[in-house]
């Protein structure tokens, strides 16, 4: 991370104080060009942070994109920043002309994806997709040189994570929920704890997720998942855990951290090239 302090808010502000869902709404890109970057998203992105269920998603995703632009803003606000966030981490991973152009274009995405759970009211009412789209943010702002933003910001999202109980074994919590729900609180947990984790390492002060009874062993592949995912999004999810929970272990252990950070790199590496050799950063 070349600068973890960078200086400039994370949120440029692009929005008046009347504007609400229909502004951002209004900015999106044509059905063509999100499209390109939605996919990009899941063939870069996902693999490493899978904690979205594409085949809800893109059936949500669809719906937004065939209701009539002008019904779009009674549509949920938390789709649309999880739209737009998907848009920005997949600009991160498109050819423009400029490195200037691809940098603004994916922060003005990031700023509406923002803005979007802002009109959600979202640190009022946290829900699984708010969450989703806060992990998103929360990597997106690593990789773009805010790191000690990122911080901050899982500070909010950890605790969001918390309210809603994602930190408990769902067959506990929720005993009578889909089986399909239960794995996806167990997968957007994990992604919460890895973050966490990986924050930590990072900025190198303590991780903030310590209370939890959500076991990896109970991980499961989702039904009707598309094939290319796998069963590996299950493996590597565990491996990353088990890589997360050995170093909450070695808190202080500087040494051990080091050849943390260099393993993650490698885990990622081959995560990528069982998918996409061409894909490997």
């Amino acid at each position: 991370m070349s600068n973890l302090f960078k200086a400039e808010h994370p949120f440029s502000n692009y929005w008046t104080r009347q504007g609400g869902l229909a502004e951002v709404i209004g900015v999106l890109p044509s059905r063509e060009q999100a499209d390109i970057l939605v996919a990009k998203f899941f063939e870069v992105v996902d693999p490493v942070y899978p904690m979205i269920h594409r085949n809800s998603f893109e059936d949500d995703y669809c719906q937004f994109w065939d209701t009539e632009p002008g019904e779009r803003i009674t549509m949920d606000a938390s789709l649309v920043a999880l739209i737009f966030v998907m848009l920005a981490m997949g600009t991160q991973f498109v050819d423009l002309p400029s490195p200037e152009e691809k940098e603004q274009t994916a922060e003005f995405y990031i700023s509406a994806s923002h803005q979007a759970l802002r009109t959600f009211s979202y640190l009022g009412r946290p829900s699984m997709r708010s969450i989703q789209t806060m992990v998103l943010i929360t990597y997106f702002l690593m990789n773009d040189n805010h790191a000690s933003d990122a911080w901050a910001f899982a500070g909010i999202l950890q605790r969001q994570a918390y309210a809603i109980g994602l930190n408990r074994d769902p067959s506990i919590v929720l005993p009578d929920a889909h089986p399909l729900e239960m794995q996806q609180r167990r997968k957007v947990w994990q992604a919460v704890f890895m973050q966490d984790t990986f924050l930590s390492v990072i900025i190198k002060l303590p991780p903030t997720l310590t209370h939890t009874d959500v076991r990896i062993e109970d991980l499961a592949e989702d039904e009707g998942a598309p094939s290319e995912h796998g069963a590996t999004d299950t493996s590597f999810i565990r491996s990353m855990v088990t890589n997360s929970l050995i170093t909450q272990s070695m808190e202080g252990n500087s040494d051990f951290k080091s050849f943390y950070s260099g393993a993650l790199q490698a885990l990622l590496r081959a995560r990528y090239a069982l998918r996409d050799p061409s894909t490997a950063p």
